[in-house]
């Protein structure tokens, strides 16, 4: 399956709400307000809700979620691992309603990680630099890499007779016998500064959010705030040396009209003739399927 035949379905705007959904990997990154009442029924499908971080615009959305949704063993909500705000939602939503709510699975995870999905399916966690003064042994925002893993025989052991290769099997365990490849899929970064590019692997479909239409107003919000973001040139130039095939911006905030937005994205991607397309999540509206919706660039 190519990554522009996934079905995604996202709103996002700065200070006010973050969800996105992918139909086919039944993920949800983030769960800001209303996000049930944008996915409604589909809101079912959701196995795995994947968390960056505690800012409220970002898990909102939950404790309806939890009560629609919410069945023994389901969702997994993955959480930064040191967040104390996601404990004391997970204790609370699980008092408030304790028939649907408290059958939810909670797991803390951090930079590193690997969470299975599907078959063939994994979720990398990566670490983000969103809260200042955090210290580094202290996980508290995190951002999240959908993988393929695919498993196939060791190369020095092909061409051996099976009687050999069970053999192996018995004495050294399955895995002794196996190298898995990785492909990253898609990179949601969550609340960010700029990172260097190669913070987010090398996905196909890089989620980023643009919270600024310049680099000097995110950096003057970034030296008086708690928390930092990214502005829209930064982000462009990061992701041309990054080369996905197709890149998603989000978090814009709502001082910029839409038409400022989409203006200053074309200008931008022109000046740097960007080789892929770009799509841009504007402040206020839910994108349903933005993938088999016009690009503003390409």
């Amino acid at each position: 399956m190519s990554i522009f035949d996934l079905q995604i379905t996202l709103y996002s705007t700065a200070l006010y709400t973050t969800w996105i959904f992918i139909d086919q990997w039944k993920l949800l990154f983030d769960a800001g307000d209303g996000v049930t009442a944008g996915l409604l029924h589909k809101s079912r499908k959701v196995q795995t809700v994947a968390l960056t971080h505690a800012d409220r615009d970002h898990l909102a959305g939950l404790l309806q979620f939890l009560q629609l949704n919410g069945r023994p063993g389901a969702p997994r909500l993955l959480y930064p691992r040191d967040s104390n705000s996601f404990r004391s939602l997970a204790a609370f939503t699980a008092q408030f309603d304790p028939t649907t709510s408290a059958g939810a699975v909670w797991q803390a995870v951090a930079p590193g990680d690997v969470i299975p999905l599907q078959k063939q399916l994994q979720l990398l966690v990566r670490p983000s630099l969103h809260w200042r003064d955090v210290p580094p042994e202290q996980v508290k925002v995190v951002a999240y890499t959908v993988q393929h893993a695919a498993s196939s025989l060791r190369p020095e052991l092909q061409g051996l007779p099976q009687a050999e290769l069970d053999a192996i099997r018995l004495r050294d365990g399955r895995d002794s016998l196996m190298t898995t490849r990785t492909h990253d899929l898609l990179t949601f970064s969550g609340d960010t500064p700029l990172m260097p590019a190669d913070a987010w692997g090398q996905p196909q479909l890089l989620i980023h959010e643009a919270t600024f239409l310049d680099d000097e107003t995110a950096a003057d919000a970034a030296a008086t705030r708690y928390n930092r973001h990214s502005g829209l040139p930064g982000v462009l130039d990061m992701a041309l040396a990054l080369a996905p095939q197709g890149l998603i911006l989000t978090h814009f905030s709502l001082r910029y009209p839409p038409e400022e937005i989409v203006a200053t994205i074309q200008r931008e991607a022109q000046q740097r003739q960007l080789p892929f397309p770009v799509w841009a999540v504007l402040p206020g509206e839910i994108q349903r399927d933005i993938l088999h919706t016009p690009p503003v660039w390409g």
